[in-house]
């Protein structure tokens, strides 16, 4: 048998937002038990066989390092004729969910043998074409995404996936000339994400659009880098006839833009998404507009907007009747911009030549803006549609209605949207994911951040049929515009394709604290959206793999389930990312080149806790060699005094942290520093490394000599950091929580340093500058249980989770005051305190999974019971207080080895029941 080949519809696979159709007919006489079908596509591949989505994939991956994936075709196949096809993305894009690739497909596998051998193998009898039905320098849906999906779908006909076509209109696929562009693949080492389909509960908005706007606008791309450093802009020009003097109001997003080569001054627009109102003193008759936005993204969108019942006309030139409404350059840098541009033009004559020959670009009348999230960000809603809110299903707009609809899914969401519409050809839906609303009941795409474009467009074929975007996205509400029909739109059915991680709920608790209930039973769903092929941050924004984020994710996961394989995936994923200079990309894989060294450090914790709770020492000793050109990274700048410098470094700490925190002899860089150095000790013990250990283990007792000279005296707590010679004193809650977790405090220090952090903590609620917030609780509540702080740390879960619950969260959000994302799993640590602390379940021993320790801990909690989960089976606790004794119920799997370590309060055996079985 010959070896698979990657393929693509060109030699080279190179592009951006490149989309390729692969398909394989066959037919079947009976139907098989299984048919397994492996393959691999860079960057995503969507699988359909008879129509039908059989899988999306692959797991994201490294080049070096990627992952095939195996799926059984049987439960899609048929007697007879059928066909499989696989949509492939290059993203050739910035992104936090790739590195730098080209396009490229494989795939193997067989049906029967013999005479009636059905192979999958590559190129084999597949057919290929190129998809130019998706635009190709779409928008960013974030920062971190990648671009957004604007397919027009009347150039991908339903012949493509029922074959109806024939293999005429096909080519064969193209070897690609580089087969070395990925390194050996292995199987995918986590399950295949779920597929469930998810409905909404009700309609929250149904309305048409308000008509009281006209808009034009335009897209550039900006391919290259600034250059020299120098920011970029593209210049556009319009006319404005005004068929009377008047002032009106003009939207644009951020200029600077000029009126007849007068400056204008901007005014903010509350609730329209990346829009600033300028008032325009128009003259009688032609008006010329100029401006110069700064391009802040790949696909940089421009649109502008007046009053479109005052008789104005956008005009490329001052012709009433011009064809086209403006004119723009491409990216051009601003000391170009400045050297060509002598003055302010005042008039299209004055435009200056473009670098390199190039022509202005003229946009044509009455084409289609490519910008879904701009517009969505600027729509409002008009007249309502008389609707049941809670028939969301056959939803009829009537003729000539440009509308807008809030689905409301009762909670955070991570998956695929689908839309099973009749509507006529050419009808437009732009598909917005977000987790906040406007007052007008829209969704409030860009309130949180500028650069998240949250917004697909999908153009319809005509009649009846179903649109399923090709990326996940995350989110609470979708919001679902029709544009552009010309008679009626059926939303027959709007859904979630939920593709998430498959998790298996084996934890329980609940107790006589209605909070921390709600906190646990809050957790599960916020983990499960931040499960998928990784870890990530969070569904909707980012959806990046986090080290430090999945530190706190890993040990929120124990208090949810016993499958641990999702951690152990991304621990492997960010060795095969890790860069050069031996650092570990704070998020992989990923276009974010400039690590975060306090995660890189992280990286050697997590690995080692990993271990810790499983046992796993396989894992340690296949990524040790990630370990010594990590800590001998070029990046770490070592001072007289033996600390690190963090200057020039992307210290994160913590969102509550200061930025003095972040320079200088960092506290909070230094204290990882030590713990990783600890760990990796402790790692290479266990790995039979002595030498190793023994060298780790010196630079430790280094560094935490080191350490004290951040003590400060004066204030009796170690300070946030050195700068220029100086102790910091602000700010230093981070520094003193983790010195006292980590061990850096000397018996005498402790007590002092300890009362400090108390002291902080109880007023954290405030959210002052130097606050400890929703991720380093990790850190907090493991230092306050491990003190025997008990009352205090369930105060501070109380004071901060609390506010949460006011707010109305459906998941757990990513900072306190719910001003970032509304579902972020670092948030997580109450759950594995819940389980840990007040339930009391935790290894005794590390490395040792199955010796355990049970020691509830609690100050004003009465009662908790709960389920612990283990590989082995889940440890049942249920314990109470009853007139002054404590009741203790235990139930332990086969196996596993359990030893009562009594609280504090209830020392005598007298004044505690203890009952254990095994299951």
């Amino acid at each position: 048998m010959s070896t698979p080949l990657f393929v693509w519809t060109d030699a080279h696979g190179t592009g951006r937002n490149v989309f390729a159709i692969f398909r394989r007919t066959f037919t079947l006489k009976t139907v098989p038990k299984a048919a397994l079908l492996h393959l691999f596509a860079d960057t995503r591949y969507r699988l359909r066989v008879n129509g039908a989505v059989a899988s999306y994939g692959p797991a994201r991956f490294t080049p070096k390092a990627p992952e095939f994936d195996s799926v059984d075709l049987a439960p899609f196949l048929k007697k007879g004729r059928n066909v499989v096809v696989v949509e492939a993305n290059s993203k050739g894009a910035s992104s936090f969910e790739s590195l730098p690739s080209i396009g490229g497909f494989i795939a193997w596998g067989a049906i029967g043998a013999g005479s009636g051998r059905v192979d999958f193998q590559t190129p084999g009898n597949w057919k290929a074409r190129r998809a130019e039905a998706w635009l190709s320098e779409s928008p960013p849906f974030s920062f971190a995404q990648g671009p957004t999906e604007i397919v027009d779908l009347r150039q991908v006909p339903p012949d493509w996936f029922n074959g109806a076509d024939g293999d005429a209109a096909w080519q064969a696929p193209v070897v690609l000339a580089k087969q070395d562009s990925w390194g050996p693949m292995r199987g995918r080492s986590i399950p295949l994400l779920t597929r469930t389909i998810r409905t909404p509960e009700r309609i929250l908005l149904a309305a048409e659009l308000d008509a009281s706007e006209m808009r034009v606008g335009f897209m550039v791309n900006n391919a290259r880098p600034p250059l020299g450093g120098n920011r970029v802009r593209v210049c556009y020009a319009t006319h404005i006839f005004a068929p009377s003097e008047h002032d009106a109001t003009l939207g644009a997003f951020w200029g600077p833009h000029y009126l007849n080569g007068v400056a204008l001054k901007a005014e903010r627009a509350p609730g329209q998404g990346n829009r600033e109102n300028f008032t325009l003193q128009l003259k009688q008759g032609w008006n010329f507009l100029y401006g110069e936005p700064e391009i802040l993204e790949e696909g940089w969108g421009v649109l502008l907007g007046l009053p479109a019942d005052r008789g104005l006309i956008f005009a490329a030139s001052p012709d009433q009747n011009a064809t086209e409404t403006c004119l723009h350059s491409g990216a051009i840098s601003r000391d170009e911009l400045e050297a060509r541009r002598k003055a302010i033009p005042k008039s299209v004559q004055e435009l200056f030549e473009l670098p390199g020959g190039a022509q202005w670009t003229h946009v044509a009348r009455g084409q289609r803006l490519p910008l879904p999230a701009r517009e969505a960000g600027w729509d409002r809603a008009g007249a309502k549609l008389a609707l049941d809110p809670y028939a969301v299903s056959d939803v009829r707009i009537p003729a000539g209605k440009d509308a807008t609809l809030v689905f409301d899914f009762a909670g955070e969401y991570i998956g695929h949207a689908l839309l099973d519409i009749d509507a006529p050809t050419g009808t437009v839906f732009d598909v917005v994911n977000d987790e906040r609303l406007r007052a007008d009941g829209m969704l409030n795409i860009f309130e949180t951040n500028w650069a998240i474009n949250s917004a697909d467009r999908f153009v319809s074929r005509g009649g009846a049929e179903q649109l399923e975007g090709f990326h996940p996205r995350g989110g609470r509400y979708l919001q679902v515009t029709v544009r552009g029909a010309t008679g009626p739109v059926t939303l027959k059915r709007v859904a979630i394709r939920q593709t998430a991680y498959p998790l298996h709920v084996d934890g329980a608790f609940t107790s006589s604290d209605p909070l921390f209930n709600w906190i646990y039973q809050t957790g599960i769903p916020t983990l499960q959206a931040c499960m998928e092929d990784s870890y990530t941050d969070c569904p909707w924004r980012e959806r990046g793999c986090y080290l430090g984020d999945a530190l706190a994710e890993l040990h929120a996961t124990r208090a949810v389930t016993s499958d641990l394989a999702l951690m152990r995936r991304c621990l492997w994923l960010w060795a095969k990312a890790q860069t050069d200079n031996g650092q570990m990309q704070d998020v992989a894989p990923s276009y974010h080149w400039t690590a975060l060294p306090d995660y890189t450090l992280i990286w050697v914790i997590a690995l080692r806790d990993f271990w810790s709770v499983t046992g796993d020492k396989a894992l340690a000793a296949e990524l040790w060699p990630s370990m010594e050109p990590l800590f001998a990274s070029s990046l770490w700048k070592e001072e007289a005094s033996g600390l690190w410098n963090a200057d020039g470094l992307s210290v994160f700490c913590d969102w509550g942290a200061t930025a003095a925190t972040k320079k200088g002899e960092s506290g909070p860089l230094n204290a990882f520093r030590y713990h990783a150095l600890n760990c990796a000790a402790e790692l290479a013990g266990v790995l039979g490394k002595t030498k190793e250990a023994a060298a780790y283990k010196k630079e430790a007792a280094r560094v935490r000599k080191a350490f004290q000279s951040l003590w400060d005296a004066e204030h009796e707590r170690f300070a946030a950091t050195r700068a220029a010679g100086a102790l910091v004193t602000d700010g230093a809650i981070h520094s003193n929580i983790l010195a006292l977790l980590f061990g850096l405090a000397s018996p005498a220090q402790h007590a002092s340093a300890l009362k400090f952090v108390l002291v902080e903590t109880e007023t954290n609620h405030a959210l002052k500058p130097g606050h400890a917030e929703t991720y380093f609780f990790y850190y907090l509540l493991n230092l306050l249980y491990g003190a025997g702080k008990v009352r205090e740390a369930e105060r501070a879960i109380r004071n901060n989770y609390g506010l949460m619950r006011s707010g109305g969260a459906w998941t757990l959000w990513e900072v306190f005051d719910g001003h970032g994302s509304l579902c972020h799993a670092w948030s997580g640590a109450p759950l594995q305190v819940f389980i840990e602390r007040t339930l009391g379940v935790r290894p005794a021993k590390p490395g040792k999974p199955d010796e355990l320790i049970i020691a509830p801990q609690f100050a004003d909690v009465a009662w908790a019971r709960g389920s612990a989960p283990h590989r082995k089976g889940s440890i049942h606790v249920d314990w109470r207080i009853d007139a002054g004794q404590l009741q203790l119920y235990i139930s332990l799997p086969k196996g596993v080895k359990a030893t009562v370590v009594p609280p504090r309060d209830f020392a005598q055996t007298a004044q505690m029941t203890v009952v254990t079985r095994k299951t």
